[in-house]
């Protein structure tokens, strides 16, 4: 029951941010133009991506992909059996996360911080014990609002002063 704790205002947020964002892209896009002014805009990109895809669909239907729901199958039988392994053994090194994560785009860019993450909880689990580790836990968490607030500063004032500014990395 303690892990809860977060899962309500974790969806309130993801609620807010959904609608905040929707609206924030619906001025940008009609106040600014989406196709004069925004054309190296990253969102754009986003969007097209996404329905492009589903203008495929739907206009040129195509058979089942079997390779491609064979290799998801395997992914996920495998997902699950590093799920099962750390059930079993808590001291897995394996993460099932940590495969579903590792072939992403991001990965490239993240690779260091998770690195680093990992690396300082492996000395605080070693040297200072798991109650360290917890009492450092709150500490880590501000390190990832912190990233996002001022992220999100930078956002609100390259909105207000109208200039580009720092690009937050989604």
């Amino acid at each position: 029951m303690k892990n809860l704790n977060l899962l309500y205002p974790i969806l309130y947020a993801c609620a807010i941010g959904f609608v905040s964002s929707f609206f924030a892209f619906l001025y940008i896009f009609n106040t600014w133009g989406l196709v004069n002014k925004l054309t190296n805009y990253y969102g754009i990109y986003l969007a097209a991506e996404a329905f492009n895809r589903l203008d495929r669909w739907l206009t040129q239907p195509q058979s089942p992909d079997f390779l491609s729901i064979r290799h998801f199958s395997y992914g996920f039988l495998f997902v699950s059996f590093l799920f099962g392994l750390k059930k079993v053994w808590p001291f897995n090194p394996f993460h099932p996360v940590g495969y579903a994560v590792a072939g992403s785009w991001t990965m490239s860019h993240l690779w260091f911080s998770v690195f680093l993450s990992w690396l300082i909880k492996v000395f605080l689990l070693k040297f200072g014990g798991l109650k360290i580790y917890k009492t450092y836990i709150p500490f880590f968490l501000g390190l990832i609002v912190g990233e996002f607030s001022i992220g999100a500063l930078w956002i609100f004032w390259g909105i207000i002063s109208k200039t580009e500014v720092y690009r937050f990395f989604i």
